[in-house]
């Protein structure tokens, strides 16, 4: 390695992204690196998507690398590579889902089911391939909140197979896709949870880097099925400021960590809906980190 392609290796993985708050070299995210005389051939991978801050980033590490470039051009790639996750390791991986995100709330009303619609779409148009999927059965809300008509169903497959209904780009399901309006579900909770399970696993997804569980809110049956079945890389809890919803929030986020896997975010809506930023943690943005 000669001497020039040190202080530039070294000075980009330096670089600390703002969104990301940790250098490229901490998150092994340089993942080619070759000087010439004339250029600099650079290749970033990060393990989240990029769409949306790409030419900023680009735009960011041109002016950070310039004093060590000494008059070379800089082709710099940044791309994305999505690294499936399982906090739960003994659990076999869904087919076609890397990552399966819980959104859940300690009580109901606080913005859940539009937190978990809004984080699926942000994350879209960030460049992820992404699915929601209604778990709550008992009163599902994603299909009025997509736009989709009353009477929507899934194409079914082989007799046993629902094909995702797809709303702006989105992948998704829903207990709404399966009843009507006018139809209560009234099951005991082991009904329930065999209805999560059945969406989750009998849902041909299409390679999704993300799908997002709008789970019931509190804790139940619903949720330690989630826990105990389904491969979950971390929950998102959500809140208001209230002392009720923060109290019931803590023991959201106690029954997440009981089900094994972390909270990976706090969305708490305070004085005009606005979403407290949590930073991603390193296990969620480190390439080739499980």
């Amino acid at each position: 390695m000669s001497s020039a392609e040190q202080r530039i290796r070294q000075q980009l993985g330096e670089f600390i992204p703002e969104d990301l708050g940790v250098s490229l070299a901490s998150v092994n995210a340089i993942e080619s690196l070759a000087v010439d005389d004339r250029t600099v051939h650079a290749r970033i991978v990060l393990g989240f998507p990029i769409d949306g801050i790409r030419e900023q980033w680009i735009a960011q590490i041109r002016e950070y690398l310039e004093p060590v470039l000494e008059g070379r051009e800089l082709a710099l790639t940044l791309t994305a590579k999505i690294i499936p996750h399982r906090a739960q390791s003994s659990l076999p991986a869904l087919d076609q889902v890397a990552n399966v995100i819980a959104i859940a709330s300690g009580k109901g009303g606080v913005g859940k089911s539009t937190t978990a619609v809004n984080l699926a779409l942000a994350l879209q148009a960030e460049g992820a391939r992404v699915g929601l999927l209604d778990a709550d059965v008992f009163g599902p809300s994603q299909p009025l909140m997509l736009g989709l008509p009353d009477g929507t169903r899934p194409e079914v497959l082989e007799g046993k197979y629902f094909v995702p209904v797809e709303a702006y780009g989105l992948q998704t399901m829903s207990m709404g896709y399966l009843t009507t309006k006018q139809t209560p579900v009234v099951w005991r909770g082991p009904k329930a949870s065999g209805a999560l399970v059945q969406m989750m696993e009998q849902t041909r997804w299409h390679e999704l880097d993300y799908l997002l569980v709008d789970l019931p809110p509190g804790t139940g049956d619903i949720q330690l099925t989630l826990a105990q079945k389904i491969p979950v890389a971390g929950a998102v809890v959500i809140t208001t400021p209230q002392d009720i919803a923060l109290l019931d929030a803590i023991k959201g986020g106690g029954d997440v960590s009981q089900g094994g896997y972390p909270g990976i975010g706090h969305c708490g809506k305070y004085g005009g809906a606005h979403l407290q930023p949590v930073r991603p943690s390193r296990a969620c943005v480190r390439p080739g980190r499980r």
